[in-house]
């Protein structure tokens, strides 16, 4: 998710939370719906950040070259 996606969700939530404590919902409901939706909403956001955005398929720690460049491990026997 980019940083310039952040603040328009952020608001997007206050104002969601603002207008269910106005209609009447409970406090300690709003908390647990927070709390539920917390582990699910991280995944998200985790799981897109590791996703490359360059076009490549290469993960971005992955620094190795192929294997075929790579001596075989008993290639001096």
């Amino acid at each position: 998710m980019k940083r310039s996606h952040l603040v328009p969700c952020g608001l997007g939530i206050a104002l969601a939370v603002v207008l269910l404590l106005a209609v009447g919902v409970n406090s300690s409901t709003l908390l647990f719906l927070g709390v539920v939706l917390a582990c699910p909403a991280m995944m998200f956001m985790m799981m897109k950040m590791m996703m490359p955005t360059n076009g490549s398929t290469k993960p971005r720690g992955d620094t190795t070259s192929s294997d075929s460049e790579q001596p075989h491990p008993t290639s001096h026997i």
